[in-house]
């Protein structure tokens, strides 16, 4: 009789102290490689999104000519085309999944900095909702940048 090890759980305190430790992390000062004023923030995280996505550059006419037409058939045929859609957002995600490597890190750091930037709107009353859309966009990024030191850890687990 073999005996199977109960599943660790995780601690309840583990995701409130990463929030509030990454909500922390927008109160430090900026460390970059090149000072910037903090009010050209968002130029700065404009400029970089603008070099993560260089390795798409060659790719962008046949992907939006591609959507334009499974867009357009999927109107047309509704019922006959959403294997086609599924097909299409398929191969979309393969070929984001075969040329993404750096530019999956550069994406998702800028990713949790706009996350954590955009949770100052919960502090304004007539913004708040803004806050609390981006809140997706840094929980999925947190996790991107995390994910790849688990799977190390999960694969000498297995073995």
């Amino acid at each position: 009789m073999t005996h199977k090890p109960a599943p660790q759980q995780k601690p309840r305190w583990l995701y409130p102290l990463v929030y509030v430790g990454l909500l922390l992390l927008t109160l430090l000062p900026l460390y970059t490689a090149l000072p910037y004023d903090p009010r050209d923030t968002q130029d700065v995280i404009l400029s970089i999104l603008m070099v993560s996505v260089e390795p798409y550059r060659a790719w962008a006419p046949l992907f939006h000519l591609a959507f334009l037409v499974v867009a357009a058939l999927v109107a047309l045929r509704p019922a006959r085309m959403g294997r086609l859609l599924a097909a299409y957002m398929g191969l979309n995600y393969l070929a984001i999944g075969l040329v993404q490597t750096h530019a999956y890190k550069v994406t998702a750091f800028n990713g949790l900095l706009y996350g954590l930037y955009n949770l100052t709107h919960w502090f304004s009353p007539e913004r708040w909702w803004m806050g609390f859309l981006h809140l997706p966009l840094l929980l999925l990024s947190a996790y991107a940048l995390i994910l790849p030191r688990l799977q190390p850890a999960a694969a000498h687990a297995a073995e």
